[in-house]
């Protein structure tokens, strides 16, 4: 994965959050992120992969869910399972430890 300006550069300068795997229902921000923004989506896919609006304020290099993710999915990023989700997290939402148990580290998570 590049990471910062040479993945901008790539993206054509707006792409705000990166898809690393075309399984991934998440995506890194690579700006941060506030609620209500809407971010261009970019990875290695040769299409335009969207756009997502934030429904919540995210940090760079935080994750964004790209789609729903029920309770109990499990969790993709660079095509790798990173955890479940131990509530529904929105299209849009943030992902990360309030709501995901990591697969990673036994009794990391709620």
């Amino acid at each position: 994965m590049e990471t910062g300006n040479d993945t901008n550069r790539t993206c054509g300068g707006d792409a705000r959050a990166w898809i690393a795997h075309e399984t991934d229902n998440v995506a890194t921000m690579l700006t941060p992120g506030t609620n209500g923004d809407t971010v261009r989506l970019a990875g290695d896919a040769p299409e335009d992969l969207g756009r997502i609006l934030l429904l919540e304020s995210i940090p760079v290099d935080h994750k964004v869910a790209v789609r729903s993710i029920a309770p109990d999915e499990l969790v993709i990023k660079f095509g790798a399972r990173i955890g479940r989700a131990s509530t529904a997290i929105p299209a849009g939402g943030y992902v990360h430890v309030q709501n995901v148990r990591s697969e990673r580290v036994p009794g990391a998570g709620r």
